[in-house]
């Protein structure tokens, strides 16, 4: 399997994983909850700048009957 590397476009830099495991809510017209997916933060070394990097798969969707309490047991088991 070939895993692209993240590349810092103005420091021509390879980006190092800040933080794996993060989880995101995605949402509709930017106000609307659509799905929670984990991600990883990557950072440039020179710069700071980061993206984020999704999984493939959702961690759970909005039109799941439990979206809610199955976010509310993300949130607190991803917590810090």
């Amino acid at each position: 399997m070939h895993i692209p590397k993240m590349i810092c476009f103005p420091c021509a830099v390879e980006m190092v994983p800040a933080k794996n495991g993060l989880v995101v809510e995605m949402l509709m017209d930017g106000r609307r909850p659509y799905y929670m997916v984990s991600t990883d933060l990557y950072r440039c070394p020179r710069c700071d700048h980061g993206v984020t990097v999704p999984a493939q798969i959702a961690l759970a969707e909005h039109w799941e009957p439990n979206y809610g309490t199955h976010t509310a047991a993300i949130q607190a088991e991803f917590a810090p």
